[in-house]
């Protein structure tokens, strides 16, 4: 039988932790690895070599979203990401088992499979394809643990001082629960291991994410203070914002949010900026759009356009920068609490900064066992409902005048006497997010480890247990928190019908994973005053050509047709919930894409579904790019709706090549425009000094071979044509809106 060994043993590298961990619980390693960020790099590629390097042993690894750093494609592709690569993520270590997935040479004893991709860095990857495993985000831990999971290893932050403690930081997510059942099956005398691998790197963060040294069987104190991987902002367009313009209406003053990562995100947390700080351009904004004129009743029925006096709280699987973004402009600041009778009397006014006298009597009737524990009573204590003048002796209140009684909140007794003493001034250590894992740029990092230990613990890291999901013990303060709860995610295509297609395509291919979009929807429904809101782009480009994301049918879905709430494009909302399939086809059309109305209103007609009189308002037949680039051009032009709302890690030269290099990616998928391009290349062409410096950027200067002048013309005529493209959408007439108003009216 197993003996385990006192908790936890430190080591000074890497190297000699894993060979421990492989004479201790080898020669078959099921390893649990955290989603994202908080892989612990260095260990993980040790623990690979010397795995493969031994025939003996066997190492299974399941995880979620490997990072890795952006590749190319092709010569210009490498001229603008390659010093992009070495300046963000020169002295990151990648991980090998991806390199060697990506280059098909995994280890015969060696498996690794993934709940979640990076979006799209698989599709056509046999190997990855085949193993990976489709589970929603709070299935991870029953279904690692019925893999037989063994090891579970962590990126892990350390605090300063000789007490400091230890924090899983950016990824309590699964490793809390997954932890709590190695420990029984440690106890029952099974080989286990929880490693921690510490990284002064990394943002030191609270709630469960902090933990005691004996959580951990192994710590690796030293050599592994890599630098944190980081998400760089993409650039937000026309459709990311009009798409926020319409999600932030829907939001409730005073409500929950959640948002992903990306430029979906960032467009929608700089549209509810604005909302609050710039009110009436928000205003004037969502007027001359159309947007309120449309969808007006709807934005007074469940969310608003005035500014966020109450504030909102954040809720989400992941902490975006986003949220802190939010934080910083006074939106994110609603704060809650993690007691339900304190947070019920929060949500009816009763509580707003001070403690009210009688609180002790309000609190006994909102709880069906107004005995106090230990515990709970220390929760009260720090929040600051009672102060230092009382303390609690096996299960009784005692004051620093002699009194004792029972720790009865219903006793007539216990009220009067907290009335005269013991009630604290002002309630304190608030939450205003909960989340379970983060991810995003080195800015946000970087904030993070700025702020003051009282500031960074509004910011709670705990399990996805807790965030993507109500039930349990803890289904009535969960509910309570998340109020008005708007859960924002996106999706890749939706059929008319409500169906949502946001992580995979028909053929099988996985793009990225259900993650826990299921649970968030799901929790939509659940919450009784809660919307579960999907957006996505109207069209995507294929071969060149322009398709619709709203479809008739299509071969696979990831949210069924009776989840479906509400669905956004940039071109409007569709209110789905308890509609017919008449009434959502109808709402679909609406938002769909001008160019694709016809056939599908067609289809719909075919198949019964619509009768064949119908026509689709005209208010919502100019649904066209043209037209919202007119709509916000003049706001553009006030500064409003910046490219980079939250900054970004590129130079100017690297934006502008990389909209060239865009522009030229679409040129090569149609051949005959290739062509032409091509032989275009071949003239010699002198070199416009405003593109100068970005010939230089990308090392073009003084081009010696065929190919590299081949190329430098082919990038000239990028360009050109992509700042000619912008300059005459720029140029465009606006267009008169009255029509629309009209017929939104």
């Amino acid at each position: 039988m197993y003996v385990s060994e006192s908790r936890p043993r430190f080591f000074d590298n890497v190297d000699s932790c894993v060979a421990k961990l492989c004479d201790t619980v080898g020669p078959e390693l099921v390893v649990g690895l955290p989603l994202g960020l908080g892989k612990p790099v260095t260990f993980v590629n040790s623990l690979y070599r010397h795995v493969a390097a031994n025939p003996a042993l066997k190492l299974e690894i399941i995880t979620a979203l490997s990072l890795d750093p952006p590749g190319w494609r092709g010569d210009l592709d490498r001229r603008l990401i390659e010093p992009i690569r070495e300046r963000l993520y020169g002295e990151y270590p990648q991980l090998e088992y991806v390199t060697a997935i990506k280059e098909d040479r995994l280890p015969v004893n060696i498996d690794v499979s993934e709940f979640y991709f990076a979006p799209g860095a698989y599709l056509g990857n046999n190997y990855a394809q085949r193993r990976y495993t489709s589970v929603n985000y709070t299935h991870v831990v029953r279904d690692s643990v019925a893999r037989g999971v063994n090891v579970i290893a962590h990126m892990i932050a350390k605090k300063d001082g000789p007490d400091g403690g230890y924090s899983l930081s950016c990824n309590p997510d699964t490793a809390l629960d997954i932890a709590a059942v190695l420990r029984q099956q440690q106890q029952a005398g099974r080989a286990v291991a929880v490693i921690g691998v510490v990284n002064k790197n990394l943002p030191y963060m609270y709630g469960d994410a902090e933990v005691d040294a004996d959580f951990f069987d192994y710590i690796v104190e030293k050599e592994n203070d890599v630098p944190l991987f980081g998400i760089p902002n993409e650039p937000v367009d026309v459709v990311e914002y009009m798409i926020g313009l319409h999600v932030s209406g829907l939001i409730r003053d005073g409500g929950t949010l959640q948002i992903g990562i990306g430029k979906l995100g960032d467009a929608l947390a700089y549209c509810t900026e604005l909302r609050h700080h710039n009110n009436d351009d928000y205003r004037e904004v969502m007027d001359a759009t159309g947007i309120s004129g449309r969808f007006g009743e709807l934005f007074a029925d469940i969310g608003g356009l005035g500014t966020f006096d109450i504030g909102l709280y954040g809720a989400s699987e992941m902490f975006v920068e986003a949220f802190l973004r939010l934080y910083e402009g006074g939106v994110l600041k609603r704060r809650v609490y993690d007691h339900p009778g304190v947070q019920e009397l929060i949500n009816e006014g009763v509580i707003r900064r001070s403690i009210p006298r009688d609180i002790v009597p309000q609190l006994a009737a909102k709880t069906h066992h107004p005995v106090v524990s230990a515990r709970e009573f220390e929760y009260l204590r720090k929040i600051g409902v009672f102060d230092d003048s009382v303390d609690f002796v096996q299960g009784q209140f005692v004051w620093q005048d002699g009194t004792t009684l029972t720790a009865d909140l219903s006793m007539k007794s216990v009220q009067r006497q907290f009335e005269r003493q013991g009630l604290g001034d002002r309630l304190k250590d608030s939450a205003v997010l909960h989340a379970a894992f983060f991810l995003g740029p080195q800015s946000f990092y970087d904030t993070l480890n700025a702020m003051d230990e009282a500031e960074r613990k509004r910011f709670r890291m705990c399990s996805v247990s807790k965030v993507n999901q109500v039930s349990g013990e803890s289904a009535r303060l969960r509910a309570l928190q998340r109020r008005d709860a708007r859960f924002v995610n996106t999706a890749m295509m939706s059929t008319l019908t409500g169906a949502a297609v946001s992580d995979g395509l028909e053929t099988g291919q996985v793009v990225s994973g259900v993650g826990g979009q299921y649970n968030f929807v799901a929790m939509g429904h659940m919450l009784p005053d809660a919307r579960s809101i999907l957006a996505l782009r109207s069209t995507y480009k294929k071969h060149g050509k322009v398709r619709s994301n709203l479809c008739w049918s299509y071969g696979y879905i990831t949210i069924p047709r009776h989840l479906r709430d509400i669905v956004v494009t940039e071109y409007g909302l569709a209110d789905l919930r308890g509609r017919s399939d008449e009434d959502c086809i109808k709402a679909m059309l609406n938002i769909t894409d001008s160019r694709f109305q016809r056939d599908l209103l067609e289809t719909a007609q075919r198949n019964g579904k619509l009768v064949f009189d119908y026509t689709i308002p005209e208010a919502y037949r100019d649904n066209s790019p043209q037209r919202l680039h007119n709509c916000l051009q003049p706001y553009k032009a006030r500064n409003l709706f910046p490219e980079f709302p939250y900054g970004t890690d590129l130079t100017g030269e690297e934006i502008t090549l990389a909209r060239a290099l865009r522009h030229l990616a679409e040129v090569q998928r149609r051949p005959v425009k290739l062509g032409i391009a091509v032989i275009k290349a071949v003239i010699p062409k002198s070199v416009p000094e405003k593109w100068q410096s970005c010939i230089d950027r990308m090392n073009l200067t003084r081009p010696r071979s065929f190919k590299a002048r081949l190329n430098r013309n082919l990038l000239l005529n990028a360009l050109r044509l992509s700042a000619s493209d912008r300059a005459a959408n720029d140029s465009k007439p606006i267009r008169d809106l009255s029509k629309v108003k009209q017929g939104s009216e």
